[in-house]
């Protein structure tokens, strides 16, 4: 792959230790400020808490119900976490997190610093990590961060597999593609398998197209073995598994049902704030294999995820990759200069113009508007006006910082508000939920000590 290094940038302590570092500054205080949020985190660490046998292990439970939404991997980790009896039931899934986003962050570096592009590697990981998608599932206790951690070793290693014909690679990728599966669900093997056969596709080469089938043949053969072994078990687990957690929820009826043009509202919100130096991808002509590779993973699988009934926001993180990629490229490889100061002219005005919206907005619904809103404020006027006349790489390191800072006000400031609201407002709603007994534990919440109350109602199992 060829570099052209346009942004210097001294690195003075290893990569890998700057990712670490930046995976605990980012993530790790949302832990001590929060209680868990409804309903996902409080129902993940009440089903972990539920494990009790070897048979709730296989078979997972919510309430007197098996729950079939997720694979049971996540649970597991859960319950070891839970085991230590921390009085902050937070701190360690989040810590696990940081753990995990630093594997994806320098795995990330590893492969384009093996493929002679160690700046867009570097560049490209700082980017993903304050990814406004990426930031938000690192912060709650959820299984995407995991998730994409073995989708991305799963296809690098496949990719480094076809350049080094080494069989310990294609192990990794089809052993990382399995448990890409048994983490969170079939979309594990569908968009690994489908990157492979379009990197054969771009190259017009029917080997690597083999390859994609050979690799994901053996992760489907491990997914067929734990289907039919846990049916084995439970009568019914394969057809619930495969019919109505794949079939249904990806072109029937089932789950979060959304339009086909659902995901082109959250576009702009969850990859800020480099949605709008995305767009400088298009000014490249042709391209080569690797543009054409990651540019075929975002505007694909945005098509690909549009496709599938099922829709939520956070299903969007599998792009997030793909989008640092493209954008440190245009930062770094780009020729045109003046098209990248006026993106970052207009990421910098959007964030005002967004600023005045939210604040009108709250105005009119006569909502609370914090002190802490007109700081951010500041925040942004002083952005743009200190990227006034800079080349596109001083934008760029500015841009960066002011992000950083940007988010540790949401940190320290908006979560525990969220907090609050979700004291005030979520806890009554959850008690329309079509369950006796958890409608019945939600009464013993008040607006004092609420963390004391939901850790004990949760390792009440």
């Amino acid at each position: 792959m060829q570099e052209i290094c346009t942004l210097s940038i001294r690195r003075r302590i290893s990569p890998y230790f700057l990712f670490f570092l930046l995976c605990l500054f980012l993530y790790l205080p949302s832990a001590f400020l929060r209680v868990p949020f409804p309903p996902d985190e409080i129902r993940f660490l009440k089903i972990a808490k539920s494990l009790h046998t070897l048979r709730d292990f296989f078979f997972p439970k919510y309430f007197d119900s098996l729950y079939y939404d997720k694979p049971p991997l996540y649970f597991w980790i859960l319950k070891l976490f839970l085991r230590f009896n921390l009085s902050n039931l937070l701190v360690l899934p989040i810590l696990f997190n940081c753990f995990v986003s630093w594997g994806i962050l320098s795995l990330n570096y590893l492969f384009f610093k093996k493929e002679g592009a160690e700046e867009v590697g570097l560049v490209s990981s700082l980017i993903l990590a304050t990814t406004a998608v990426f930031y938000g599932m690192n912060i709650v206790v959820r299984m995407d961060i995991l998730f994409l951690f073995f989708l991305l070793l799963s296809f690098y290693s496949f990719l480094l597999y076809l350049k080094s014909k080494k069989m310990f690679l294609l192990i990794v990728s089809s052993l990382s593609c399995f448990l890409a599966v048994f983490t969170k669900g079939a979309l594990g093997i569908i968009f690994p398998f489908s990157l492979g056969i379009f990197s054969g596709i771009i190259l017009k080469n029917k080997e690597i197209v083999k390859k994609a089938f050979l690799t994901y043949s053996i992760s489907l053969f491990l997914i067929l073995i734990w289907l039919t072994s846990f049916s084995q078990l439970e009568k019914g687990y394969f057809k619930e598994m495969f019919y109505n957690q794949t079939l249904s929820r990806g072109f029937g009826g089932m789950g979060h049902i959304r339009s086909f043009f659902y995901y082109f509202a959250f576009f702009i919100p969850l990859f800020l704030p480099y949605s709008f130096l995305s767009l400088g991808c298009f000014s490249f002509r042709g391209g080569n294999f690797w543009e054409k590779l990651f540019f075929g993973w975002f505007i694909g699988g945005f098509f690909l995820l549009s496709f599938f009934s099922s829709k939520l926001p956070t299903y969007l993180l599998i792009l997030a990759p793909a989008l640092a990629v493209l954008v440190s490229r245009f930062l770094l490889e780009g020729k045109r200069e003046k098209l990248k100061r006026w993106l970052f002219y207009i990421s910098g005005g959007f964030l005002i113009a967004s600023w005045f919206f939210a604040y009108f907005y709250f105005k009119i619904k006569n909502e609370f508007i914090p002190s802490t809103a007109f700081l951010l404020l500041i925040l942004f006027v002083g952005l743009n006006v200190l990227m006034i006349r800079k080349k596109s790489i001083q934008q760029f390191r500015i841009f960066f910082l002011f992000w950083l800072i940007f988010l540790q006000v949401v940190v320290f400031f908006y979560v525990p508000m969220a907090n609050k609201y979700f004291e005030f407002k979520e806890f009554p709603s959850i008690s329309n939920y079509p369950c006796d007994i958890f409608r019945e534990k939600v009464k013993i919440f008040d607006r004092k000590d609420s963390n004391v109350k939901i850790k004990a109602w949760i390792l009440r199992g």
